[in-house]
C-alpha cells in the first residue's frame, strides 16, 4: 500500500512505520529548525520526510504546498494539520493585530489547506484529513479566549468537512 502524508506542524511527531506501507511525509511550517527537527523525527522512523517553509497565515502558502506535493508524490492520500498559535491574554487585552494572526493562521489558514486538498480529495475519489485541535476547543480558562475560538471554530470546520466530503 502506498500513503503519503502531508503535515502541517504543531509539535513534534514520532511513531513507527510498519514495514508493508510505503509512506512519504511533506513538513509545512514557518520555522526551519522546528520543521526540519519534525522531518528528521519521522525521517527517523523510516517514513522519508521533508521539510517545506511557508506560513499558513499567508494566502498563496497553503494551496502552493498542495500543488508542489501533489507534483512530487503524484498522488495525495492524508493531511494531517496540526498548525496552531496561541497567545495569552484576556479578550478585553487582545489586541485586533493578535486577534487577527490567531484567525488567519489558525481558523483561515486551516480552512485554505483544507479546501485544497478536499480537491484533490474529490478528484481522486479517496483521502482522508486529520484534524488536532485543542482541549480548548471545548473548555477554556482565563487568558485563552481568542485561541478557545479558534480552536472551536476549527473542530465544527472538520465536522463540516467530514460531512460535505
Amino acid at each position: 500500500m502506498r500513503v503519503r502524508i502531508d503535515i502541517a506542524y504543531g509539535g513534534s511527531c514520532t511513531g513507527s512505520k510498519p514495514s508493508d506501507i510505503d509512506a512519504y511525509a511533506r513538513v509545512l511550517g514557518p520555522a526551519a529548525e522546528r520543521g526540519e527537527r519534525v522531518a528528521r523525527e519521522i525521517s527517523g522512523t523510516g517514513c522519508p520526510a521533508e521539510f517545506v517553509h511557508a506560513d499558513l497565515a499567508r494566502m498563496d502558502d497553503g494551496r502552493n504546498f498542495i500543488d508542489s506535493a501533489e507534483k512530487s508524490f503524484g498522488r495525495l492520500d492524508i493531511l494531517i494539520n496540526c498548525a496552531a498559535a496561541t497567545d495569552r491574554g484576556t479578550l478585553e487585552s487582545t489586541t485586533e493585530e493578535i486577534w487577527d494572526l490567531l484567525i488567519d493562521l489558525n481558523l483561515k489558514g486551516t480552512f485554505r489547506l483544507c479546501r485544497c486538498f478536499g480537491r484533490v480529495m474529490a478528484a481522486a475519489g479517496r483521502g482522508s484529513m486529520i484534524g488536532f485541535a485543542s482541549i480548548r476547543s471545548r473548555t477554556t480558562e482565563p487568558g485563552q479566549g481568542a485561541y478557545a475560538a479558534t480552536k472551536a471554530a476549527t473542530v465544527l470546520l472538520f465536522s463540516t468537512l467530514a460531512a460535505e466530503l
